[in-house]
């Protein structure tokens, strides 16, 4: 009997380790191939929008926010994007087999213009809006949309208010029973438990792990969680679960962060630089996938190509 015992001690002792190996490994691979995609804007983003102008560099102008691909149809991508002009929040829909934008989801209209970083995980993505830049702003919200048809997502009727006005990125995390949503704010890290996997059920609203942002122990000296536009789940290895932020604006720089279960600290533990000139820079716009176990990022600019206006990425493998 104690050598059963030893011998499942062990198997679940080598599988952990080896699943915290893997994601330093794939942290500090990715990037050795890149693959540069440009697709045409097909009259679906107006010609006056999404441009590159100086307004828009500064984020007072539409721009893209957030991109990441579908976990099943590998040639549709999501792009965020919010039009500060027209307060329109957009959800593009990319195809890179027809290498056209097919389609847009106007996913609210007013002072929620500002999306931010989407969340993955299959059925659904999740999308965060805030009033931005917008006196006495209220709080932030985050939307769902069902993704079985990735050329059609569906808005659900479920939306959580936020704790804090400004929600900058989201993802989702499936568990055996229910989602695990993760927003990061400006005050710190908010993860929500929905009440089943139907997201439609909505959330337990006592249910909330709240993990402020001075209780982050980083070994980066230069590390500044206001500084990262996207917020993307990457692993989970037993307790411990594994996320990569970005930071754009020139530093194109991405960060390794893990978080243990019941605690309500996060721990930067990895900072690394991506190669990547011009106009694939990450900007505002980033997002992880996972395809046959190995990690890939995609990073999008503000705005579309000057000349072709054509939505221009870049992906890392």
């Amino acid at each position: 009997m104690f050598a059963i015992i030893m011998s499942v001690f062990l198997f679940f002792t080598h599988s952990f380790s080896s699943c915290n190996e893997w994601v330093v490994s794939e942290f500090h691979r990715v990037g050795q191939k890149t693959r540069k995609f440009k697709v045409k804007s097909n009259k679906v983003i107006k010609s006056r929008e999404y441009r590159n102008t100086i307004k828009g560099t500064f984020g007072s102008s539409s721009h893209f926010q957030s991109i990441r691909r579908h976990p099943i149809d590998k040639d549709i991508f999501y792009v965020t994007g919010g039009n500060f002009k027209t307060k329109i929040a957009d959800l593009f829909i990319l195809d890179i087999k027809k290498n056209k934008v097919i389609s847009k989801v106007v996913l609210e209209k007013g002072s929620y213009w500002h999306a931010g970083g989407i969340g993955v995980s299959y059925p659904y993505i999740s999308i965060p809006l805030e009033e931005y830049k917008i006196e006495n702003r209220g709080l932030g919200k985050t939307i769902f949309l069902d993704i079985s048809n990735p050329r059609d997502p569906v808005k659900l009727q479920s939306t959580l208010i936020g704790a804090d006005r400004s929600i900058l990125a989201t993802d989702l995390i499936k568990e055996d029973d229910h989602y695990k949503l993760v927003n990061k704010t400006g005050k710190g890290l908010f993860l929500n438990s929905t009440k089943t996997l139907d997201l439609r059920d909505g959330f337990i609203e006592s249910k909330v792990t709240f993990i402020p942002k001075k209780n982050i122990d980083s070994h980066i000296e230069d590390y500044d969680f206001n500084k990262s536009q996207n917020f993307n789940f990457f692993k989970k290895c037993g307790d411990q679960y594994y996320f990569i932020d970005y930071v754009g604006f020139f530093k194109n720089k991405m960060n390794l962060i893990r978080w243990e279960k019941g605690t309500d600290r996060l721990e930067v533990l990895f900072s690394r630089k991506m190669k990547c000139a011009g106009a694939c820079r990450f900007r505002a716009g980033s997002g992880l996938n996972i395809e046959n176990d190995k990690l890939q990022i995609f990073g999008i600019p503000l705005h579309r190509t000057i000349l072709r206006k054509r939505v221009l990425f870049k992906a890392f493998y």
